[in-house]
């Protein structure tokens, strides 16, 4: 049976694999449209920059579904982001507009920028972006969940990041450990972190150390690699979508490894593409 669902699993990826592969080709021969901004990317926007030294950014559309169904939530956490003093700027993808829903709750301080989204390398809503000092210093992308709400609130007030067992919303993971930048830092130099990006993602941002098995060879080359399967494993989850994470997770487990964490798990829900006509 555990080998049963091991191969489905392993299935899975493969498509999945073949799919992003597809999404790079659109990539490639579309080359007006820029490499998604990242993790530890500098935003390219002196402007926004001069808001302040922490800036939300809200990317959102009034013609994506899963834009639409998280109104509520952007809502209050623009109210949530005024509360710690920090400007809010709302953008929209090119030919759409910010959901009047969340246009509503902006304040003096912040901004609506309209068909902005593509500018700022950002290709996917909704999406949530933290910058500070020019940096991106945070980014969830997708409709997220509760347990991912409430990582995204802990990041933006305190810059907590969240260690998780691997889960299957709407179930809760069974565990989760909240660490701050210098204890999450202490703890990937403690452990095998592993990065599932493909090769060109992976060598334009990663975890230094970190070792990269892109998603859709992970079934051959994983127990190769990995020797000890009780070791700490960090998976790297900032940078990868949510599904990825999921299968991953599940795929770790069920080929024996008993301690894998993933790293800001989450921070890619349900979304919208940049070239979707839903987008």
């Amino acid at each position: 049976m555990r080998k049963i669902i091991v191969n489905v699993i392993l299935i899975v990826l493969l498509a999945y694999g073949i799919s992003q592969g597809l999404r790079v080709v659109t990539w490639r021969i579309r080359p007006t449209v820029p490499i998604p901004i990242g993790f530890g990317d500098p935003l390219p926007d002196s402007t926004i920059q001069a808001l302040g030294p922490r800036v939300l950014l809200i990317a959102t559309s009034d013609r994506c579904p899963h834009s639409l169904k998280s109104v509520d939530f952007h809502r209050s956490l623009i109210d949530f982001a005024h509360g710690l003093g920090l400007p809010v700027v709302l953008v929209s993808p090119r030919g759409r507009e910010v959901p009047s829903g969340v246009a509503t709750a902006v304040a003096g301080s912040d901004e609506i920028r309209v068909g902005a989204a593509a500018s700022l390398g950002i290709a996917w809503t909704p999406t949530v972006v933290l910058v500070e000092e020019g940096t991106v210093s945070g980014i969830w992308v997708g409709r997220l969940d509760d347990v991912m709400e409430d990582a995204l609130r802990r990041s933006v007030k305190g810059k907590e990041h969240a260690l998780a067992k691997p889960y299957r919303p709407p179930a809760a993971p069974s565990s989760v450990q909240l660490l701050s930048t210098s204890e999450v830092d202490q703890r990937l130099r403690s452990s095998l972190v592993l990065d599932v990006q493909d090769r060109e993602r992976f060598q334009r941002r990663h975890v230094s150390g970190a070792l990269n098995i892109p998603r859709d060879e992970l079934g051959a080359r994983v127990e190769i690699e990995i020797l000890r399967k009780s070791q700490d494993i960090i998976m790297d989850c900032s940078s990868v979508d949510f599904g990825a994470c999921i299968l991953v997770g599940e795929l770790m487990e069920a080929r024996g490894f008993t301690n894998v964490w993933l790293l800001d798990m989450g921070a890619n829900g349900g979304s919208c593409y940049r070239t979707s006509a839903l987008l």
